[in-house]
């Protein structure tokens, strides 16, 4: 198992307030408890592992994939199964949604 950063949001204390942090652990709940013990903050949020990411952003089809992946599935559709391109637009968004 490798080891993995972590960053999270930590409220400190008022005298030093929000402040990012990083922690190397192979779990988020080490990388928690490390932050707790090091760090003692009164609050910690959005704690993340760098570099991961969600749904099709990970595979960098960027912010215009909600437009392009149902055109593009409209397209097959249309094509390669004769239907109206309306109804592959319409398949082409519901697989897109299906699989965001």
């Amino acid at each position: 198992m490798s080891t993995k950063t972590w960053t999270a949001e930590c409220f400190i204390g008022s005298d030093v307030g929000w402040q990012e942090v990083t922690v190397q652990s192979n779990t988020v709940h080490g990388a928690r408890k490390m932050i707790e013990r090091i760090y003692e903050p009164e609050f910690i949020q959005n704690l993340r592992e760098d570099g991961s990411y969600s749904g099709f952003s990970g595979i960098g089809l960027g912010c215009l994939s909600a437009f392009w992946l149902p055109l593009l599935g409209g397209f097959v559709v249309s094509s390669f199964f004769g239907a109206p391109f309306f109804v592959g637009l319409i398949i082409g968004t519901f697989l897109y949604l299906l699989l965001k």
